[in-house]
């Protein structure tokens, strides 16, 4: 929150505090020192005080601290001697190039002399300006942190003064940085590392990932019917499918209605003959039901009302016989529309009865086979339709292959995962600033992510191959995929496969700000594509079925859709490439294809053959998806950062300072909204330059568009001497970055985070331990050393953050509100820290809400309003332009009892005071 909302909040605190009880948890010393009453002290758990400020700054601090801003000509024995005079057990506070601070003990009326003796000495002592403050809550902080370590016999720990010696080893300049091939290899292993230790860490995910597709399969090949495979394990003959024996015994026991009209030939024993016929050594499974109503149908219905089971489970048949005389014998027959074949068994049955009748044999019997015409070159309708469909790429004949390709697209999207939350959270942007190019970055998710892959398609190819020389069944599916002739092919066919499928995984990631949204919606949409593919072949089949009605142009466009699919989506060419496996050699199946779906399959083709069904085409259109994939994952990681101005001649800048900002603009939105507008700064060396600003001034946004995570509108920005608009395919180089929020990779640890940013930015490996161990405890993290920095507190994210900024010693480091929510122990540190960075070389750009921050750090700072520069310039001009006097914070003892001592005191002060005001 910026000074001006902060002050805000806090009135209306106060203005509710009234006769409430309100705990706040904070920070900020001066924001507990302004508004709280009593104030309690938290150290590893312990309470350490619990006391009113005043009491505790009483105790507890040393006494007033004075800052002198050292100039060129500064005298350093001279000014340490006026002070010995006034006080001669005065205390350094940090000593630094550009200024120094230490506290006195002096009482409040030997101040006004000290000071005036300062001024009345300038020309001797050599001073910019010098600012004086009374004692305040950070020093109780500090002082508590101190006597909380000389208890535990911790040095050096918490102290704020860091010791030359411990700078010297953070900016240390003999830290070999490589460069070449070993630089290459570094980052290589350092992100394959990363990755691997990712892996260990979301350990659910990843035995997720590698067994659940391994269970689909397992238990699809184990449960997958019979008689799937109607290609006969590669034979060159189909199986004689619908062929059905029309015996009546095939419908169980039922009951069979029959009826003689009234005024039949009596001379034909009729009744007697039926009843001879359905004896139940004849016909066990009948139960004859004689009628004396002519009307068989209505007596069916009324059975059916009275049980649904009747409709379904009997009274399939029905005969009602009429015969006059000798020769004129009639029948009329029933039948079920809910059996199929129950109209052409009731005829058979009534043959065998007229057979019986002639013959007086009861032993004699016709046997009639319902077996369907084999395929001709006509096919016209589709007569073996249910035959040929195991030559099609659609279930039931392909259940294999269309769960294959839903593990595919599982795997596709499961794979998005980490790679989008490395997106999401910013870390990628924080690998591609330490040196590490966008080809490492992709070519070693490449390497990892396809390995792992492999690994989960030779368990499912294993398992299958197991699973099948269990059943050892030809007829099913799997026998034709994982036989001898196409195991190789099958293998080869997945392996190169994850190529491309790695390729649109990370394409996808671009899209999205949260993993699993891209999880999920890349998984459904991949899922629908199979379903489509499978529709689009039966509509192609059904249309084509008949010569004489056939829509050519809705035909061509599924045949379109369908290779559309094909060469998109990596799970489509692999359920293509298993349904050229399971066809290859069988001709019949090629020739029903071709004929049938237009296709135009090479029955000579060899198993890598280039010519369809060789599944060497499918490989050509997986490198053709991997090659074109990646041109867009190239055009993604540019369009932030290329400027269309490109070929515009640059003005002439001076390239000595290590950042220059000359007339930067940026633009936001639809109606494209100024957030920088004409910025001009100049930065130079060993300075450490702070940019001040309310919330949604811009600040963040500069600073993105200096590291080159945003791309500006317009202008020249140079870093480092390198004019980024010429240089849009890598980030800044030498350069550290802390952010506004944590672009750490959130599963590593502390000690890991440290080793692979100094392997990126080609720290040699010799440092390994030095780095690992040593640093950590320089920057305070030892106790987090083994702790994930996604369990971190905010204020350790921060810390970790400017350590990995300074680490290896770059030209410019850019710290976006770097010590927010940290303790008064830490900001103290890590403020001596960036002071003591510029006597090394190190450029420092902080933006913060802070002035006290920025008056301790920067040499000069800017002002942002309204997307505009407001002010360029140093400290003491700001307060020469913008400054209204001194302010003076008068804070009163609480009263129990209504009071007007504000009022007096209001009073007092406007007359001791002239011209002031009360705010």
């Amino acid at each position: 929150v910026d000074p001006k909302n902060r002050r805000k909040l806090w009135n209306i605190i106060k203005k509710f505090k009234l006769n409430k009880t309100i705990i706040i948890s904070t920070h900020y010393m001066q924001e507990a020192d302004n508004l709280s009453d009593k104030i309690g002290i938290l150290n590893q758990g312990n309470l350490r005080c619990f006391e009113s400020p005043e009491y505790l700054k009483e105790k507890c601090c040393h006494g007033y601290k004075l800052v002198v801003r050292k100039s060129k000509n500064f005298n350093e024995i001279v000014f340490k001697n006026i002070i010995e005079l006034f006080d001669e057990n005065y205390l350094i506070e940090a000593n630094n190039q550009n200024e120094i601070s230490f506290y006195i003990n002096s009482s409040s009326n030997d101040i006004y002399e000290f000071l005036k003796n300062i001024e009345d000495n300038n020309v001797y002592i050599g001073y910019e300006s010098y600012s004086i403050s009374s004692p305040n809550l950070d020093e109780v902080f500090l002082r508590m942190g101190k006597l909380e370590n000389e208890n535990k016999n911790i040095s050096n720990y918490l102290q704020t003064d860091i010791e030359n010696h411990e700078i010297s080893k953070i900016f240390n300049s003999e830290m070999v940085k490589i460069s070449g091939v070993r630089l290459l290899l570094q980052q290589t292993l350092a992100l394959l590392k990363k990755k691997f230790r990712i892996s260990i860490r979301r350990y659910l995910l990843t035995l997720t990932t590698l067994f659940l597709p391994l269970i689909i399969q397992i238990i699809a090949t184990c449960l997958i019917p019979t008689k799937t495979n109607l290609v006969n394990n590669n034979s060159n003959e189909l199986s004689y499918s619908g062929q059905l024996k029309l015996d009546i015994e095939n419908y169980g026991n039922f009951r069979m209605p029959y009826h003689i009209v009234n005024g039949s030939y009596s001379d034909i024993p009729l009744r007697s003959l039926v009843k001879k016929f359905y004896t139940p050594e004849n016909r066990p499974n009948v139960q004859l039901v004689e009628l004396k109503s002519n009307n068989i149908t209505n007596f069916i219905q009324n059975e059916r009302k009275k049980d649904l089971n009747n409709l379904i489970n009997d009274l399939f048949m029905a005969i009602k016989f009429n015969i006059t005389n000798w020769d004129s014998f009639q029948a009329t027959l029933f039948y079920s529309s809910m059996a199929f074949h129950s109209s052409a068994t009731i005829l058979n049955e009534f043959s065998n009865l007229l057979l019986t009748f002639l013959s007086k044999d009861i032993k004699k019997s016709i046997i009639t086979t319902n077996a369907p015409l084999k395929s001709n070159s006509s096919l016209y309708r589709g007569n073996d339709l249910l035959e040929f469909l195991a030559c099609l790429d659609i279930v039931p004949g392909s259940i294999l292959n269309t769960i294959i390709s839903l593990i595919v697209s599982f795997l596709i999207a499961v794979n998005t995962i980490n790679v989008s939350r490395e997106f999401s959270s910013g870390s990628k942007k924080l690998q591609y600033m330490s040196r590490t190019n966008f080809l490492t970055y992709w070519s070693c998710n490449y390497v990892f992510d396809i390995l792992f892959f492999v690994l989960i398609y030779l368990g499912v190819v294993t398992s299958m191959k197991i699973i099948d020389a269990i059943r050892n069944d030809v007829l099913i599916e799997s026998a034709v995929l994982a036989s001898q002739s196409n195991i190789f092919y099958l293998i080869l066919l997945l392996i190169f496969s994850s190529i491309s499928s790695c390729t649109l995984s990370y394409i996808w990631s671009f899209f999205f700000k949260t993993e699993i949204i891209a999880f999920i919606t890349l998984f459904i949409m991949l899922s629908s594509v199979v379903v489509l593919d499978m529709l689009c072949s039966f509509l192609q089949l059904f249309i084509n079925s008949d010569p004489y009605e056939r829509n050519n142009e809705l035909f061509d466009f599924l045949g379109a859709v369908k290779n559309f699919f094909l060469f998109i989506f990596p799970n489509i060419t692999v359920k293509r490439g298993l349904y050229f496996l399971k066809i290859r050699n069988n001709s019949y199946c090629m020739e029903f294809s071709n004929r049938l779906l237009a296709t135009d399959y090479n029955m000579s083709a060899s198993g890598l053959s280039f010519q369809q069904p060789g599944v060497g085409s499918m490989i050509l259109i997986f490198f053709s998806q991997f090659i074109v994939g990646n041109l867009l994952i190239f055009a993604l990681e540019i369009k932030d950062r290329i400027k269309w101005s490109f070929f515009d001649k640059a003005p002439q800048v001076n390239q000595v300072d290590p950042l220059i900002l000359k007339d930067i603009s940026k633009k936001y939105g639809l109606k494209k909204r100024f957030v920088l507008k004409e910025i001009n700064i100049t930065v130079k060396n060993s300075e450490c330059f702070g940019i001040l600003g309310t919330n949604g001034a811009g600040k963040t946004t500069l600073l993105k568009t200096i590291v080159g995570e945003l791309k500006p509108s317009s202008g020249t920005l140079i870093v480092n001497g390198i004019d980024t608009n010429k240089n849009f395919l890598n980030m800044p180089n030498d350069l550290g970055y802390c952010p506004q929020f944590s672009y750490l990779p959130e599963f590593l640890k502390v000690y890991e985070c440290f080793e692979m940013f100094a392997d990126l930015k080609g720290i040699d490996s010799i440092y390994k331990n030095f780095i690992s161990n040593e640093l950590v405890k320089i920057f305070k993290l030892e106790i987090y050393r083994n702790v994930c920095t996604k369990d971190l507190s905010e204020g350790n994210k921060r810390k970790l953050s400017t350590a990995i900024a300074f680490l290896g010693n770059p030209k410019l480091v850019v710290l976006d509100e770097p010590t927010t929510g940290m303790d008064p122990s830490t900001k103290a540190y890590f403020w001596n820290l960036i002071k003591k960075s510029q006597n090394f070389g190190i450029t420092s750009v902080i933006s913060s809400h802070s002035l006290e921050e920025c008056e301790k750090l920067c040499s000069s700072l800017s002002i942002l309003k309204d997307s505009s520069l407001e002010f360029f310039g140093t400290f003491e001009s700001l307060r020469k332009n913008y400054g209204k006097g001194f302010s003076l914070v008068v804070k009163c003892q609480r009263q129990n009892q209504p009071s007007n001592d504000v009022e007096v005191l209001e009073d007092f002060l406007l007359k001791k005071i002239p011209y002031s005001t009360i705010k």
